[in-house]
């Protein structure tokens, strides 16, 4: 069920700012009226993204064998839109992206590296 509500906004990038929260579109539109450079943006009270329970969402980097980094990111971020990726640099360092939802750091972190070894066997004809 959604519960709208109404963001009148400004700028961008750095200079993005909010200006006002409204409940209704028209008290919205006459708040813009004042503001000639802002936009209004409907978001949804208390709306929280389908995740499985427990779970973040989590982007890791390996290169090598070897966990550059485990981060949490958002579950909107561009990169959940991707999957997995691997690539043999310049210098032949062999690297991997692995994007999932986990419940914690040591959890992505062992999702990854199972990825990574399965990429690595089935590279080797392994598996």
């Amino acid at each position: 069920m959604s519960n709208p509500i109404y963001l009148l906004t400004e700028g961008e990038y750095s200079d993005y700012h909010v200006i006002g929260v409204y409940s209704t579109k028209e008290i919205a539109e006459e708040a813009k009226s004042l503001f000639p450079d802002s936009e209004i943006e409907e978001k949804d009270l208390d709306f929280t993204p389908e995740h499985p329970p427990g779970m973040k969402f989590w982007c890791c980097r390996i290169v090598d064998d070897i966990i550059e980094y485990c981060n949490q990111i958002g579950p909107y971020s561009h990169y959940q839109r991707l999957s997995d990726y691997y690539h043999t640099g310049i210098a032949g360092d062999n690297h991997g992206y692995y994007y999932m939802w986990a419940k914690d750091k040591d959890h992505a972190t062992k999702i990854a590296l199972d990825r990574w070894y399965k990429h690595k066997a089935q590279e080797a004809g392994i598996s």
